[in-house]
């Protein structure tokens, strides 16, 4: 009886999918995206979904670029707002110790916050995606399902810690 029952159990164990990852560059830095599901359309949308929203915050929000609202009108439209309202509560929080106006002069610098106002834009287009992790340099959001990921060790190659993300967390 024993074999039987471990070989159900192993192969129980063994039907994990394998992870599909797509990184590119954005808003200067490392972003990505990975999926567990085996459907490669889904995936494939749910990875254009996540690029649409990056370019879309970027578009918003950019320094560098001269055609971002924020450089042209020096101020950001409706779709930035929530973003911009969250800088300012922290500016005011924080006493300026954070503050997208810190250059003095010049365009603000909301780069800070605006990675993670990505990633929020970017988890609510793809809220249908299943086994989803966005990661924009190092702000990470699980869309669906439950990831471990290590937290590199700034003092060496090994790890400083180890977490689970969770969906909806």
């Amino acid at each position: 009886v024993a074999p039987p029952l471990a070989a159900l159990f192993l192969v129980g164990c063994g039907r994990r999918p394998s992870v599909e990852r797509l990184e590119w560059t954005s808003m200067g830095t490392i972003a990505a995206v990975q999926s567990r599901t085996a459907a490669a359309d889904a995936r494939t949308g749910a990875f254009v979904r996540v690029q649409d929203s990056f370019v879309r915050v970027n578009a918003e929000f950019s320094r560098f670029d001269p055609q971002s609202t924020l450089r042209r009108l020096g101020r950001v439209s409706a779709f930035g707002q929530p973003c911009w309202e969250a800088a300012m509560w922290l500016r005011e929080a924080s006493e300026a110790a954070f503050d997208p106006f810190w250059r003095g002069v010049g365009v603000p610098d909301f780069g800070a916050i605006a990675k993670g106002f990505a990633v929020d834009v970017a988890a609510e287009t793809t809220a249908d995606a299943d086994d989803l992790l966005i990661d924009l340099g190092g702000t990470v959001k699980a869309v669906c399902g439950d990831w471990t990921t290590g937290v590199r060790s700034p003092r060496d190659d090994g790890l400083a810690a180890v977490v689970t993300l969770r969906a909806g967390e």
